[in-house]
């Protein structure tokens, strides 16, 4: 395999890199190149994806941003901010087609953001009088009362995942993009088919995969080169086929450049059809084959723009592919550390990586725990901060309190960039990458970049040594004698800032209560098994119920509990619990 050598021999102080056209001039052809570049000038960084024209930008804030790459970002970004009020909803996905963008909410819905310079890729009701940095809600889904749980946009078609599974699409359809049959294109979204777990597409793509829970790939649209990997090179493809050969509950995510598909699987192989040109190998082909450089490379992240393909290995090695037959060649760069973990996202010619900071609805419940220190149980002495000793001991590999103090007391003249640690410690938010690194190294936190915020918190859930309170339940007896005044009470184990954080009721209730109180008793009369999912919730943020549960009476009981508990306006319990109701 050649080896490509870049002009970057030292990692720079920038976290994000693009590769593809040279200074992001997005219809500069002639620069397109295998060399990782640095953005010194875009920070904070969430999402990152883009058409023709335009980048999205989601910050770690959650605000989109929408400009043209050309401009001088660092200095006017701030003007580039898209007009939206989500009447405190969340954005949680960003998605760019050739011309136009979508997002997706946490509550399910979708907005569209652009113009109408190509009308049928615009899946609203009205298209008069559109301003291309306002965001528009789809209503065509929330008049029908339906929930999205995945967007994708391809080149000049977008589709959607609903709650209950069923995939729909709008925009062009001739070469078959719409999977209905026909050719003739649409404005509104229309179901494409049910039983539907994920759909697959890309900026430049004419062509979608998607994945059913019978364990199918099923592919449609433009197949000319045999991109749709069903054995045929047929130019169009007009209803979803089954790809033959492939297990869809083994994919993790299939890329797609303009003329061919790369699935990556779960464990690390790749898979790849279509144009010689794109597909990584010497021959073109109508069916999924592996790619010979890439045998010994265990892969987990891929992305494709229309002329470059993006592997990246476990080792933070990066595989590029351009168009022109070239097979996968290995970047020679020491700019990514082993122990960031990197995203990766598109644009029309360019791919994106930044480190994965992830994001969860109570990383701002846990930011004001560590603002206010409510319940602290240990403080930086020179440093006069407090915290919670067993939540900053789980974020940071259970390493004892006393050596992270020590650690941190060697940076006590500079509280600025402490707190900007501990910002990462309580939401898992990298606001600065190089001194967040830097403290994590000292404490031997090789996979700082990797580490999964809400894995920690499960961990938090599960160490029972640590929980200081217990939640008291009145558990009906039918045997009971009428007579026993005495109340059956049942104890939930729980960290006492855990309640504090993520409901308002304890918070006023705890305002009132001594303060070394180690328990409290639950009036709200529900069941014993509905507030040991809530609970567990608090911690994860996710809502599992088993066999041994009576579904409909948890889903009542958690949906009436969202008021009773005065729970964060932003939580997304409301929305799992729909997710749950369309099962």
């Amino acid at each position: 395999m050649k080896n490509l050598k870049t002009n970057n021999t030292n990692t720079p102080k920038s976290n994000c890199f693009y590769i593809g056209t040279k200074n992001l001039h997005l219809s500069d052809q002639k620069f397109i190149q295998n060399e990782l570049l640095p953005i010194t000038n875009l920070t904070d960084i969430s999402q990152i994806c883009g058409g023709k024209e335009k980048l999205f930008l989601l910050n770690q804030k959650r605000e989109l941003f929408v400009f043209e790459p050309q401009s001088d970002i660092s200095k006017n970004l701030k003007n580039k901010k898209v007009e939206v009020d989500l009447k405190n909803d969340d954005i949680v996905k960003i998605e760019h087609g050739f011309f136009n963008g979508l997002f997706l909410t946490r509550a399910g819905r979708v907005y569209f953001v652009g113009t109408k310079n190509s009308q049928n890729i615009v899946p609203l009701l009205k298209l008069d009088g559109l301003k291309p940095k306002k965001a528009y809600l789809v209503e065509y889904f929330t008049q029908k009362d339906i929930l999205i749980q995945k967007i994708i946009c391809t080149s000049l078609n977008n589709y959607f995942v609903s709650s209950d599974n069923v995939l729909y699409g709008n925009g062009y359809n001739t070469g078959g993009q719409l999977g209905n049959g026909d050719t003739e294109s649409l404005k509104l979204p229309i179901k494409i088919s049910d039983n539907v777990s994920d759909v697959y597409g890309s900026t430049r793509a004419n062509h979608a995969h998607f994945t059913t829970f019978n364990n199918e790939l099923k592919g449609h649209g433009t197949n000319s080169s045999g991109q749709l990997g069903i054995g045929g090179t047929d130019s169009s493809v007009l209803v979803p086929t089954v790809v033959q050969g492939i297990s869809g509950n083994d994919i993790k995510r299939i890329s797609m450049p303009l003329s061919a598909s790369i699935i990556l699987f779960k464990n690390g192989t790749i898979l790849t059809s279509g144009s010689n040109d794109a597909n990584g190998r010497r021959s073109s082909s109508s069916v999924f084959l592996p790619v010979p450089q890439l045998k010994d490379v265990y892969c987990i992240n891929i992305e494709s723009s229309q002329y470059t393909t993006i592997i990246l290995s476990r080792e933070n090695e990066i595989y590029a592919l351009n168009t022109g037959g070239r097979p996968f060649q290995k970047i020679q760069s020491s700019i990514l550390p082993k122990n960031i973990k990197y995203e990766l996202s598109g644009s029309l010619d360019n791919v994106f990586l930044y480190p994965y900071t992830g994001h969860s609805s109570q990383n701002t419940d846990f930011l004001n725990l560590l603002n206010s220190g409510k319940f602290s149980d240990y403080t930086l002495k020179d440093l006069n901060i407090k915290i919670h000793k067993s939540f900053v001991e789980c974020r940071l590999n259970k390493i004892p309190i006393g050596e992270i103090e020590n650690t941190l007391n060697e940076y006590k003249d500079n509280k600025l960039k402490i707190h900007s640690f501990l910002k990462w410690v309580y939401t898992g938010f990298i606001e600065d990458y190089p001194f967040t690194k830097e403290v994590c190294e000292k404490l031997q936190i090789d996979d700082f970049g990797m580490k999964s915020f809400d894995d920690d918190l499960l961990l938090l859930y599960n160490d029972e040594d640590t929980k200081n309170f217990n939640l008291l339940v009145k558990v009906d007896d039918e045997d009971e004698d009428d007579e026993d005044e005495d109340e059956q009470l049942e104890e939930i184990p729980i960290h006492k800032y855990i309640l504090y954080v993520r409901s308002g009721l304890f918070k006023e209730m705890f305002n009132q209560i001594d303060e070394n109180a180690n328990s409290v008793t639950d009036y709200s009369g529900k069941t014993i098994e509905s507030l040991e999912i809530l609970t567990k919730y608090f911690y994860t943020n996710k809502i599992e119920i088993t066999a041994d549960h009576d579904p409909q009476l948890v889903i009542e009981e958690l949906n009436d509990a969202m008021e009773y508990y005065q729970l964060n306006e932003n939580c997304n319990l409301s929305y799992l619990l729909s997710l749950l109701l369309k099962k």
